[in-house]
């Protein structure tokens, strides 16, 4: 099992000072310091698709100890889009499982061995607590299998709605399927749009389960808000089951 990490983008958003948002402290360690922990025991290396800041960012995660292997992929166009990060990771898939992970991120780690040991082998994590606010990835599911993957979504009754937490699991076969999706949206122009534009596309051809984490902490930080609530409400909580 492989992680890929996408860590490309500026984090112009938080408000702080003007780093990769995995490089944001909470707690006293960065995101990415607790997230490179949470896989430890659970991937044999962890690929980070770097951009923005690119050195720095590098030093930081080579400076994490104790850490799962790294390596790294750069993309020089990280301001035209997610797609393009998310392409030039694709450079990595192959013969092993793999997690696509989004690297701002705060979560527990019994979250993560949620998707890696027990979902299905294609997997989301999904949770039910959230509605959709036009910023979150919603996933809508019907009869165990996500139909889609989009920001606004149109459920049908008795579909399972949630947000996605923004890691996928992947078989080699899927991760194909993926890539070629990625491949046309780039060669279409459309770079500009959200990676998950790709997986979205991909799940018309793909099974693709999920997992619920409705009963655990976590929260993507996209704003100033999101890290102020990380730090004071989520953290403790977070903490608490990684005791």
């Amino acid at each position: 099992m492989k992680a890929l990490i996408l860590a490309a983008g500026r984090g112009r958003r938080l408000g702080e000072r003007e780093l990769p948002k995995c490089l944001h402290e909470v707690g006293g360690r960065s995101l990415l310091a607790r997230m490179l922990a949470a896989l430890e025991p659970l991937v044999d290396e962890a690929i980070l698709v770097v951009g923005f800041a690119e050195d720095e960012l590098r030093a930081a995660a080579e400076a994490i100890s104790p850490s799962p292997p790294l390596c790294f992929v750069s993309n020089p166009r990280y301001t035209d889009g997610s797609i393009l990060s998310l392409l030039c990771g694709a450079e990595r898939f192959g013969e092993d499982d793999l997690v696509i992970m989004d690297a701002d991120v705060l979560f527990p780690r019994a979250l993560l061995a949620r998707l890696i040991q027990e979902a299905p082998a294609d997997s989301f994590l999904l949770d039910p607590r959230s509605e959709a606010g036009g910023e979150e990835m919603m996933l809508v599911a019907r009869e165990g299998r996500v139909r889609r993957i989009a920001r606004r979504v149109q459920p049908e009754p008795g579909d399972v709605v949630g947000e996605g937490v923004g890691f996928l699991k992947l078989t080699p076969a899927s991760q194909a399927v993926l890539k070629g999706e990625l491949e046309r949206l780039a060669e279409a122009g459309e770079v500009g749009r959200d990676y998950e534009d790709a997986i979205d596309a991909a799940l018309a051809q793909l099974e693709v389960g999920y997992a619920e984490v409705g009963d655990l902490p976590w929260t993507e930080i996209d704003f100033a808000e999101d890290l102020a609530k990380a730090r004071e409400e989520l953290l403790p909580q977070v903490e608490a089951l990684d005791a």
